[in-house]
C-alpha cells in the first residue's frame, strides 16, 4: 500500500480518502497480468492516456522526461505513474498548502490531476523504474512548469482550486461521524429522497445506499422521452450509469469498484436480466468480482427506473508512513 505522511506533522498519517479529495486516483495492479487482464487499457482509455514511456533512474541525466529533484512543479495535463520496480518518492500540496509525501512501490499506480503542485524526491530513491502515462507527446517543458505567480493564475491551477480546494468543494463532500460509523453525503450526486446518506462507513466496510441512474436534476440516464410523451428505457445505459455513480460515491472514501464485495440488484422485470448481465460482465469477472444477488421487484421510486443496486465494499485502510 502506498505510504503517505503529512510533512507538517509526522505523527499524522494520511489516507487514500485524503488523496481522493485532492483529485489523486490510486490503483494497485498485478504487474504479472496488468498488460493482458485489461486493467491498464481500461484506465488509459478512460482518461485518454495516449502516450506511455518507461522511465528508469539509469536514464541519462538531463532527459526531458526525468523527474526533477525537489523542484515544485505544476502539470498542465493528467499524468499517471505506474511503478514497475524500486520505489519513487513524490510530494503533493494539500488543502492547507502543506506537503504530503507519498512513497510508491512496485505495482502502484497514481494519476495526478491537472493543476496540482508536486515535487519528486530523487535523492531518497536509489533506483526506480516506472511507466509514465501522459495525454500528449509534447515535450515536458511544454506541459510542466516551475511554480510561480504565473502558474498560480493559470487556467489549470484555477480549475484545480475551484474543483478540489475551494470552500464550494468542501460542501460537495460532507462526512459526519456518529455511533453507527461515518456517513458520506455528496453534493454533486442525486440527493436522497429521504434522510439517509449516499454511503456509510463502519467497521472497515462501506455500505452504499441503493443507487440508480438518477441525475442531480432528477432526470434519468437511459430514459429517453418520445414525441408522444412516453419513455424508451434502456437497461444497458441505466446499468452503466448505476456503476459509474457507485464508483464516484466510493471515491469519496478512497475506494473504487475493485473494493466491492457484495451487490444486491433490483430489476423491475427479469426481461432486463440479460442486458444487465452484458454490462455487468464489462466491469467484473468471476475471480475478483463481488458476490451478487439479483431480484425482481414490483417497482422502483420512479417509473423511468428499471434498475437499482445496493453495494457493500471494503474500506481502504489508513496508510502508515514507512520512513
Amino acid at each position: 500500500m502506498v505510504a503517505c505522511e503529512n510533512l507538517a506533522d509526522n505523527s499524522q498519517h494520511v489516507s487514500l480518502q485524503t488523496l481522493s479529495r485532492l483529485g489523486i486516483l490510486y490503483w494497485k495492479l498485478d504487474l504479472t497480468t496488468y498488460e493482458t487482464d485489461g486493467t491498464l487499457p481500461e484506465i488509459c482509455d478512460s482518461d485518454t492516456f495516449s502516450n506511455r514511456t518507461t522511465i528508469t533512474s539509469d536514464d541519462a541525466d538531463g532527459s526531458d522526461l526525468q523527474p526533477s529533484e525537489q523542484i515544485e512543479e505544476i502539470s498542465f495535463g493528467l499524468e499517471g505513474l505506474l511503478i514497475l520496480g524500486g520505489r519513487l518518492v513524490l510530494d503533493v500540496r494539500n488543502r492547507e498548502d502543506k506537503w504530503i509525501r507519498m512513497t510508491l512501490s512496485h505495482g502502484e499506480l497514481i494519476v495526478l490531476p491537472r493543476g496540482i503542485y508536486h515535487r519528486f524526491q530523487r535523492s531518497m530513491t536509489k533506483s526506480f523504474t516506472y511507466l509514465l502515462l501522459r495525454t500528449t507527446s509534447s515535450p515536458m517543458s511544454e506541459v510542466r512548469a516551475i511554480r510561480s505567480n504565473d502558474t498560480d493564475k493559470s487556467e489549470y491551477r484555477r480549475d484545480f482550486v475551484s474543483k478540489y480546494l475551494s470552500s464550494r468543494d468542501h460542501d460537495a463532500y460532507e462526512s459526519k461521524i456518529s455511533p453507527n460509523g461515518r456517513s458520506f453525503v455528496i453534493g454533486d450526486r442525486a440527493k436522497a429522497l429521504a434522510k439517509y446518506p449516499h454511503m456509510r462507513e463502519a467497521n472497515g466496510l462501506l455500505f452504499v445506499s441503493g443507487t440508480s441512474s438518477r441525475r442531480p436534476n432528477n432526470t434519468h440516464i437511459g430514459a429517453v422521452e418520445q414525441a408522444d410523451g412516453s419513455f424508451v428505457l434502456d437497461i444497458r445505459e441505466q446499468t452503466r450509469a448505476v456503476f459509474e455513480n457507485i464508483r464516484m460515491i466510493l471515491r469519496q472514501a478512497g475506494a473504487n469498484l475493485d473494493h466491492l464485495i457484495d451487490l444486491t440488484v433490483f430489476l423491475t422485470d427479469m426481461k432486463y436480466y440479460r442486458g444487465f448481465n452484458e454490462v455487468y460482465n464489462e466491469y467484473f469477472d468471476t475471480d475478483t468480482g463481488p458476490s451478487r444477488t439479483t431480484v425482481a421487484v414490483y417497482q422502483l421510486p420512479h417509473p423511468n427506473l428499471i434498475i437499482e443496486i445496493k453495494a457493500t465494499a471494503l474500506s481502504p485502510p489508513e496508510i502508515l508512513s514507512v520512513f
